[in-house]
């Protein structure tokens, strides 16, 4: 189901104005989000990431656009189809316009549909190898850290990764550090500390990463630090994994000639599930 404005609509019926800002001009953000036993998880975090990237793109936010009122045309969206789970992804974007500046900053909203999710996270069980993508770098920037429809770095390195049977490339900022991969942010283990870039980086601040990096804090296991990762750091690491709001943990089973173990992945996705588990028990 597509949700536009307020209204329903099936993918077959909706169509797309050639003056949308998010197709003409990249002019849009999106966060992608899951529900689980009729509850958004992390709903608040997500809320205020997307409150704060919106104001961040001088997009006018409505009086009407609060928590309560995008939790109800979230579950709006999906209450059709009665599967167990879902992701959704909530795209926001100024008004079509045919010109490049939009003299008014007010927004539309798309909430998108996918169903046949399951309700925890599965592990994943497949070889998983990286490499990294050179040939373009992402700034170290504000405005890399959030989720905008101009991706053509993460779309460039995921397409290099194919034509060189690769699963997946890990993407550099301008400083030549490690910043995560198209498809998530990175976490690098070594022996009982935990490594994830910083947002000062250029990472994007996912909401499954902050879940994880607060869960690694409270384990008595293991030590947390937000720090740069440069490439030469990877070959010394004991495990690489990549994390998601959609698919949970992958972990890297192998960067180049190195080969991870995944033991630390396994146990942050056991104890993610559980958490989920409260949250989805506790509605």
């Amino acid at each position: 189901m597509i949700n536009f404005n307020g209204l329903l609509s099936s993918r077959e019926e909706f169509r797309l104005s050639l003056n949308n800002r998010a197709f003409k001009y990249g002019d849009a953000l999106y966060e992608d989000i899951k529900i689980a036993g009729g509850i958004i998880l992390f709903w608040e975090s997500h809320y205020f990431r997307l409150m704060a990237s919106m104001r961040l793109l001088r997009m006018k936010i409505p009086a009407y656009f609060d928590m309560g009122f995008l939790e109800k045309e979230i579950l709006k969206t999906c209450s059709i189809q009665k599967d167990e789970a879902h992701l959704i992804r909530l795209t926001i974007c100024r008004k079509d316009s045919e010109n490049l500046y939009a003299k008014e900053q007010n927004i539309d909203f798309y909430i998108e549909t996918t169903c046949h999710v399951e309700a925890a996270y599965p592990a994943f069980k497949s070889l998983f190898e990286v490499d990294l993508y050179k040939d373009f770098y992402e700034n170290a920037s504000l405005l890399a850290t959030i989720n905008t429809s101009s991706n053509l770095i993460p779309i460039l390195s995921k397409i290099f990764a194919d034509e060189n049977d690769l699963d997946e490339c890990l993407i550099l900022n301008s400083n030549k550090n490690v910043i995560g991969a198209s498809i998530g942010n990175l976490f690098l283990v070594k022996g009982y500390s935990v490594l994830t870039p910083p947002a000062e980086d250029g990472c994007k601040k996912g909401i499954l990463r902050n879940e994880i990096i607060k869960l690694i804090k409270k384990s008595a296991l293991y030590q947390l630090e937000e720090i740069s990762i440069s490439p030469f750091e990877l070959q010394n690491a004991d495990e690489l994994f990549l994390v998601h709001i959609s698919y949970g943990i992958i972990p890297v089973s192998k960067y180049r000639k190195k080969e991870f173990n995944r033991q630390t992945a396994d146990y942050i996705l056991e104890n993610l599930n559980l958490s989920i588990q409260e949250i989805t028990k506790g509605k």
